[in-house]
């Protein structure tokens, strides 16, 4: 199966930054794009794009590090890459498997570390209403934040200073 960008253009900055802009765009969900198109006159955002920008932000961040720790040193992967390559490499294999599924890394030569992580981007997906597959980020983030607030012993979830009760979570979870 092929991918739109393939391993050549691992080290070209406007093929690979073109292309996952396009992918993040398809990401965040037609809602917090229309959202931020609109910023200029309603100079408010909702939770649920606070929520998705910075968990799709820590995602790409946070992934885009761990993928240069954990291949920098494949000789099959980033290995025999530039600098930029090496960043430019790991930066587009931490955006492409929560929604576009495309390459510029060999998958067959990630290590298991980068593949396990690569699954749980799968699993994490992108925005509501967008292009992209698995539980959403906002699922994933409440899910998170729950946890956190259970493990402080507090009642109720909050995020960018808004409260969300646990019952509510739960029932849109449907656990009792």
């Amino acid at each position: 199966m092929g991918s739109i960008v393939s391993p050549e253009y691992v080290d070209d900055p406007f093929v690979v930054l073109t292309v996952i802009a396009l992918i993040v765009l398809g990401g965040l969900g037609f809602s917090v794009i229309n959202e931020l198109y609109e910023y200029r006159k309603i100079r408010r955002l909702s939770l649920h794009t606070k929520v998705v920008l910075s968990t799709t932000f820590i995602l790409i961040v946070g992934a885009s590090i761990l993928i240069f720790l954990f291949e920098y040193g494949n000789d099959k992967t980033l290995g025999p890459l530039s600098p930029t390559g090496k960043v430019l490499g790991a930066l587009f294999q931490s955006v492409t498997p929560r929604t576009a599924g495309s390459n510029t890394l060999s998958i067959a030569d990630l290590t298991h570390a980068t593949l396990f992580l690569t699954i749980l981007l799968m699993f994490i997906g992108g925005g509501s209403g967008s292009t992209a597959g698995g539980i959403k980020v906002s699922t994933f983030s409440v899910l998170i934040a729950t946890v956190l607030t259970q493990l402080r012993g507090r009642e109720d979830v909050v995020l960018f200073k808004r409260r969300i009760a646990v019952k509510t979570i739960l029932k849109h979870l449907q656990l009792p």
